[in-house]
C-alpha cells in the first residue's frame, strides 16, 4: 500500500486552514482575563499564605489554559492540513502568550493610573526607603525612575510575560503537536 501523505498538500474538502492569529487573539484575551482575575484575588487578600496559594493557582491555571488552547489549535489545524508540527504548535502558543502579555501590560498601565494609584504610591514609598540607604544612587535618578514608574511597570509586565510565554510554549508544544497517523506523536 502506497503512502500518499503530503504535509504540504491542500485539503481536498475546500476547508480553510485554521486562522492562527484570530484564534490566538481570542485565546490570548481569555488567558489575560484568567490572569487578571487571579491577580485581583491575590491583591484583595491580606494573608501572605493565601496570596501564595492564589499565585500557585494562577500559575497552574495559565499553564493549563495555554496547553488546552494549543492542543485545540493543533487538533483543528491537523483536521484541515493533516498535521500540526512542534513549530506550528509552539508558534501558536507564543503568539497567544504575546497577545495576552499586551492585554496584561495595558491592564497594568490602566491599573497604575486609574484603578489603583494608591498601590503604586505604596510601591514607590517602599522602593524609596530601600534606595535611600544606597549612596551610589542619586535622588535625581530616583525621581526620574519614579516619574516613569507606570511606564516601566507596563513594559516590565510585557517583557516578563512574553518571555514566560515563550518558555512555557516551548515546553508545551511537544505534547500538543499532532502528526499524521503512523507517525510517533510523542
Amino acid at each position: 500500500m502506497e503512502n500518499n501523505f503530503n504535509p504540504i498538500q491542500e485539503p481536498e474538502n475546500n476547508v480553510k486552514p485554521v486562522s492562527k492569529w484570530n484564534r490566538a487573539a481570542v485565546e490570548g484575551v481569555k488567558l489575560a482575563i484568567i490572569s487578571i482575575v487571579l491577580m485581583l484575588a491575590a491583591g484583595l487578600t491580606q494573608s501572605k499564605g493565601l496570596g501564595t496559594i492564589i499565585w500557585i493557582v494562577k500559575l497552574a491555571a495559565t499553564i493549563t489554559f495555554l496547553w488546552w488552547a494549543m492542543k485545540r489549535y493543533s487538533v483543528a489545524n491537523a483536521a484541515v492540513v493533516g498535521q500540526t508540527t512542534y513549530a506550528e504548535s509552539f508558534t501558536f502558543g507564543f503568539i497567544t502568550s504575546f497577545l495576552s502579555s499586551i492585554v496584561l501590560a495595558v491592564y497594568t498601565y490602566v491599573n497604575c493610573l486609574f484603578i489603583n494609584p494608591d498601590q503604586l504610591q505604596l510601591a514607590k514609598d517602599a522602593y524609596m526607603t530601600q534606595l535611600e540607604s544606597r549612596p551610589e544612587i542619586s535622588m535625581e535618578m530616583i525621581e526620574k525612575v519614579f516619574d516613569n514608574l507606570e511606564i516601566i511597570s507596563t513594559f516590565g509586565v510585557l517583557i516578563f510575560y512574553t518571555i514566560w510565554g515563550l518558555i512555557i510554549s516551548a515546553i508545551l508544544a511537544g505534547s500538543t503537536k499532532v502528526l499524521p497517523e503512523g507517525y510517533n506523536n510523542n
